[in-house]
């Protein structure tokens, strides 16, 4: 079904001016995908070791907000929750190229698949990043990991913004490097504010 119907929008043979455009952007759109995905690779790896910086600039957002946890004053509490987030990092990088595999066969399927493929890696790398950007303040309180996965599915919208804006801000030379802080600053100030924020730390969101 899906070949006739790129025949039918693209031409008949493959000599057709259609399909040399079609060959095009798919294989722009396949190379932007691979770039996208080295990018929050990276930035994920990055993120395991930036960790700390990024969790202290997490804090000083809430605290001048006014919204940072009572006990989150001694180091080894502090400690505690950086470690459990890069633990929680180092675990969506093996989510992340998991979910990765799984998408690999879509590129079997002619013309359609090529086409879906750049698009669906876009969309797993924004979901994941939006992850990493919530997991500061909610590291905090300590959150488990299945807690933070869920907060993301009861504000879809929220988390597409941040994490599409986040991604494609990634693939830009020279505003990437303020990127990340400005996402991590933006998810944090968030946060606090959003419905079910404050739950008991060990119990799921609902849904």
């Amino acid at each position: 079904m899906a070949p006739d119907l790129i025949a039918w929008l693209v031409g008949p043979t493959p000599d057709a001016w259609g399909w040399a455009l079609l060959h095009g952007v798919t294989v722009f759109l396949t190379r932007a995908a691979l770039i996208g995905v080295m990018v929050v690779v990276s930035w994920l790896l990055g993120g395991v070791f930036a960790g700390p910086l990024y969790d202290r600039l997490s804090a000083t957002v809430e605290t001048m907000d006014g919204t940072l946890p009572v006990d989150d004053t001694g180091w080894s509490q502090i400690l505690g929750d950086i470690l459990q987030g890069i633990r929680h990092s180092l675990l969506s990088i093996v989510l992340y190229g998991l979910c990765l595999g799984a998408m690999l066969p879509v590129l079997l399927v002619p013309g359609a698949g090529e086409l879906a493929w750049p698009v669906l890696t876009g969309a797993l790398s924004s979901a994941f990043l939006a992850r990493e950007m919530f997991d500061y303040p909610t590291s905090r309180r300590r959150w488990p990991y299945r807690a933070k996965l869920a907060m993301l599915r009861e504000h879809p919208a929220l988390a597409a913004g941040l994490g599409v804006t986040t991604f494609f801000g990634l693939m830009i030379p020279l505003l990437n490097l303020i990127v990340m802080s400005s996402a991590v600053v933006a998810a944090t100030a968030l946060f606090p504010h959003l419905p079910g924020s404050t739950r008991d730390p060990a119990a799921p969101p609902a849904g």
